[in-house]
């Protein structure tokens, strides 16, 4: 695969789409509510979960090309 303009924006919605949320959803289950409790892997975990999902929802939407 060639870095590319589209390749970036794929990455943008493949990966940093479900990674930001993950952020959120740790520092809104900590019991502070203020700190991040969990981290870089949690993080990632919750991108990796949700990573999926986001590719079935683009098939359907854009189809693949």
């Amino acid at each position: 695969m060639r870095f590319s303009v589209p390749t970036a924006r794929g990455l943008q919605l493949m990966h940093r789409l479900p990674h930001e949320p993950g952020r959120h959803h740790d520092r809104m289950t900590t019991r502070s509510r203020r700190e991040s409790a969990r981290g870089a892997g949690y993080v990632e975990r919750h991108a990796n979960r949700y990573s999926a999902e986001t590719w079935n929802r683009y098939v359907e939407a854009f189809g693949w090309q």
